[in-house]
């Protein structure tokens, strides 16, 4: 199935790309441009100088997908930071404008690892029931509110 999601990561080309380019010159933009691996599976967004014309580029298990979409009118509005999300490459693909997005407070699953000083499910615990422990993405856990994750 030819498809991207949200377990997909993205990375922004941020100079304006010639939209002639294939495979072997994309990959070349991000190897020497963004200083990455193309075949990490990442999806690499670029965008023309007119902002009319997107391409992705991600290396599948057996070859190289390029999506391409080009706007009969308009422009595509340019994130602003080089790694977008999903939701971000969404609203730009349908031409919503980033800057006015608010974001709602959704549930979000928290990563438990098995190293963390106060065990998985004793500090699962602590973050849901009193709101005091975070789990902040490396092997620990932090003394932080959860609000503003929530």
């Amino acid at each position: 199935m030819l498809a991207l999601g949200p377990s997909h990561r993205f990375h922004y080309y941020r100079e304006p790309t010639d939209m002639r380019k294939g495979f072997d010159g994309l990959c070349g933009l991000v190897r020497s441009g963004m200083k990455r691996d193309p075949l990490s599976g990442d999806v690499f967004v670029f965008i023309n100088r007119r902002r009319t014309h997107a391409k992705f580029l991600v290396w599948d298990r057996s070859g190289w997908v390029v999506y391409y979409k080009r706007l009969e009118s308009g422009t595509f509005e340019l994130p602003c930071s080089g790694t977008p999300d999903w939701a971000q490459i969404v609203c730009l693909l349908e031409g919503v404008a980033l800057n006015s997005v608010r974001y709602r407070r959704r549930y979000s699953r928290l990563a438990v690892s098995s190293d963390s000083k106060f065990g998985c499910m004793r500090g699962l615990r602590e973050c849901l029931f009193s709101r005091r422990y975070v789990y902040d993405g490396c092997m620990d856990w932090q003394y932080r509110s959860c609000d503003a994750l929530l």
